[in-house]
């Protein structure tokens, strides 16, 4: 969980910060294109709201879940682009930026399953309650 706090946190955060890049980018990607300023603006502001969930020790349930649909989400859109066209620039926030998108959806895949596994446990531990 606190996995998914620092980096919804820190790409959520660069995304705001660089701002301009992020909507450059997302507007010469074929599957964001059309809406890259919405996208831009809702992205980061919900990765930040997923922060919060998992802060609050109420809604950290909800946070993990909504970390796991985020990274599906996130995980899908670079598949997609690895199928539609390989030379296009990242859209991501931060670090992330500097990475290919092969590597990036490696990364993606084991952190959805990390998330996954965790989703998993929380409610075994709730069982056992």
């Amino acid at each position: 969980m606190y996995t998914y706090i620092v980096l919804f946190l820190y790409t959520g955060l660069s995304k705001i910060v660089d701002f301009n890049v992020f909507v450059v980018t997302l507007s010469v990607s074929p599957i964001a294109k059309n809406h890259a300023e919405l996208i831009a603006i809702a992205v980061p502001v919900v990765e930040l709201i997923v922060v919060a969930l998992l802060l609050i020790p109420k809604t950290k349930r909800i946070g993990l879940i909504s970390s796991f649909v985020l990274m599906v989400v996130f995980t899908a859109y670079v598949a997609l682009i690895l199928g539609t066209s390989k030379r296009l620039p990242c859209s991501c926030g931060g670090i992330f930026y500097k990475i290919t998108w092969r590597p990036h959806l490696y990364l993606n895949i084991f952190l959805t399953f990390m998330a996954a596994v965790s989703l998993y446990f929380m409610k075994r531990k709730s069982w056992a309650n």
